[in-house]
């Protein structure tokens, strides 16, 4: 029993001491307050030598003052990375507290240097970037050692995707120490042609409806080898915009099927994937009844600007105006009949694209009749088609030539006679045949030219009433005095002369006209007068005539002066290039006799010898024209 007792103090005296050393230790690293490099390890190495830490040792700083040195050993090392040239800081751990030291890794000189790069590398096509795939630039140093440095695009410099040809390539490695290695190389880059297009991944969307025209290719990719291999995954949408050179070929969502051929095109390359089209129908439709505008006989159908709300069957859903430009390729109104007065149930046929919905909706309007609004008498600035004779001064006009106009509230527009049994037409004004408030019937002419004003009464009878309703409307117009729009001479040979002129003390005078010459006036009101302008001697009442030309001979500008049968005035028509014949006056005569001259000459002698001259002095001319009897003109 005694033994049992001494075994059980041992025991807990060193359950005790353990617990004292567990405590101690805790204690301690507790209050470590730093570390410090006691002894350093070896700071400078070559590439590839692992890190040496015999020797190390670091010191520990404790909070209470104390201190105590610890060796160092691989457990409390930091990575270590001997491949990469200069300056880093390893770190020595101890107890959750750490000091770093500076390493240096140097490198031995470059002995030389060479390119490692498969040979389908060196021929690109025309816009492909640098093959760099699997492409080194082999160091070798003066121990033997060699680095393999993978070559990335931002070490070479000389090459342009855009030209073809051959091109020479630098490649450049730069080490921290500043020295510089360079190598070239040759690349051959080739016109760009497209050997094959596949899809490489299809667009996110997949599911479309009835009625859909836009493919959505967002997401989709192309994948495009060309003629040296080289391969390419083109995104077929890029910031919202088509790839260039893709276009959608065919797409028929019109038929509900799970597998529905949408067709690309890659420049030359036809391309296709497949997409489930699904039923789309009206789930449902709303519009206000009370806005539906009333319509008028004969008048299109006008919604106005309804407003319809329509749901689908996909949930999808559209607002739209019935004076909106696309409504027409949503929603149709069947059915309407303008002619029928009263109210029409139409139907409503929805639409989504080119495909009909199957469901229908009803709309109900009312067509209200169409009432007379006023009566008029067109003129052209009011209706070009209905417009009403001009009246000229003289000319004897039917009443049943003139029109009216029967003006509805629905914008329709029905004509008549002015001589239909239930219109009164009334003269208010001056003199003529239809004088003071008379009735203008029949046919009129007017002798005086001046402003007009009819009063015309029409009697209307309502279609399913007959009731009887009588409009007034004026008319007021101007009697028109008419004018030549157009003459022509009559009756003359072709290649006579049509006037005769005679200069008389050197000026050109009228002699008379050509025989049997007419000159015919066309006026605007259809009149046609011709005079025989050889028969006319001077002035007459209605018709007269004078001559004058600025012409010498051949063509000439004359001024006729003729009196209007209308009104008695006098009035000028000139006429440019008329055919003309000018005479010329003689003003007088000088004989001149030689002192040889003798009134009978012998057979032998000549009149030149006698001395015979003539002078003639014409009316149009300042100096005379001399002639000699058988000796010429001179």
């Amino acid at each position: 029993m005694r033994k049992k007792s001494i075994i059980t103090i041992i025991a807990i005296l060193a359950m005790a001491v353990t617990a004292l050393i567990c405590l101690s230790a805790c204690e301690e690293e507790y209050n470590i307050d730093h570390l410090e490099i006691y002894s350093s390890p070896r700071t400078d190495y070559f590439v590839g030598e692992e890190f040496d830490y015999s020797g190390a040792s670091i010191r520990v700083v404790y909070t209470n003052g104390t201190d105590r040195i610890v060796q160092v050993d691989g457990t409390m090392i930091s990575s270590f990375d001997s491949s990469v040239l200069g300056s880093q800081y390893i770190k020595i751990y101890y107890r959750n507290h750490s000091v770093s030291v500076k390493v240096n890794v140097n490198r031995y000189a470059t002995a030389s240097s060479a390119l490692e790069i498969p040979d389908t590398n060196y021929n690109l096509i025309e816009g492909q970037p640098l093959n760099l795939n699997d492409s080194y630039l082999l160091i070798t140093f003066e121990d033997g050692s060699v680095r393999r440095i993978p070559i990335t695009e931002s070490m070479c410099s000389g090459y342009d995707a855009g030209r073809v040809g051959s091109q020479d390539i630098n490649v450049s490695y730069t080490f921290p120490d500043g020295e510089v290695v360079n190598v070239s190389f040759s690349v051959t880059v080739e016109e760009r042609a497209i050997e094959s297009v596949s899809i490489q991944t299809l667009p996110d969307r997949d599911i479309y409806y009835q009625g859909d025209r836009e493919v959505a290719l967002e997401g989709g990719e192309l994948h495009v080898v060309y003629n040296n291999g080289y391969t390419e995954r083109l995104p077929m949408v890029t910031g919202g915009a088509l790839l260039e050179g893709l276009e959608v070929v065919s797409f028929d969502s019109s038929v509900e099927s799970g597998s529905v051929k949408v067709a690309l095109r890659y420049y030359n390359f036809d391309i296709s994937f497949n997409v489930s089209v699904e039923e789309r129908d009206i789930r449902s439709f709303v519009f206000d009844e009370d806005a539906i505008p009333v319509q008028l006989e004969g008048t299109a159908l006008n919604l106005g600007d309804m407003m319809f709300a329509v749901t689908y069957t996909n949930d999808e859903s559209i607002v739209l105006r019935a004076n909106d430009e696309n409504f027409s390729d949503y929603i149709e109104i069947l059915g309407y009949d303008p002619e029928k007065v009263g109210e029409q149930e139409l139907v409503i046929r929805f639409k989504y694209g080119d495909v009909v919905l199957a469901t229908p909706g009803l709309i109900t309007v009312t067509v209200q009749a169409k009432s007379l609004s006023y009566v008029r008498v067109p003129t052209s600035d009011v209706s070009e088609t209905n417009a009403n004779p001009v009246v000229y001064l003289g000319n004897v006009y039917e009443l049943a030539a003139f029109r009216y106009e029967l003006v509805y509230d629905n914008g329709e527009i029905e004509t008549g006679s002015l001589a239909a049994p239930n219109v009164k037409v009334y003269d208010f004004t001056g003199s003529g045949t239809a004088e003071g408030s008379g009735l203008v019937n029949g046919s009129f002419v007017y002798n005086v030219a001046g402003e007009r004003l009819w009063l015309v009464t029409y009697t209307y009878t309502d279609p399913d009433t007959s009731e009887t309703v009588e409009f007034e409307c004026e008319y007021g117009f101007t009697v028109v005095l008419p004018s030549v729009v157009s003459y022509r001479f009559t009756g003359y040979a072709a290649d006579e002369a049509l006037i005769y002129f005679e200069y008389i003390d050197g000026a050109a005078e009228f002699v008379r006209f050509a025989e049997g010459l007419s000159l015919e006036l066309v006026y605007d009101s259809g009149l046609t007068l011709t005079r025989n302008l050889s028969e006319l001697t001077g002035d007459e009442t209605g018709f007269g005539f004078e001559a004058t030309t600025s012409g010498t001979t051949g063509n000439a500008l004359a001024t006729f002066i003729y009196y209007d049968v209308y009104d008695g005035v006098r009035k000028e028509l000139v006429i440019e290039n008329v055919a003309a014949y000018i005479a010329r006056s003689v003003y007088s005569i000088t004989i001149e006799k030689g002192a040889d001259f003798k009134s009978v000459l012998a057979p032998e002698e000549k009149f030149a010898d006698a001395g015979l001259r003539v002078e003639v002095l014409y009316a149009d001319s300042v100096e005379p024209v001399v002639f000699e009897l058988y000796g010429g003109r001179k």
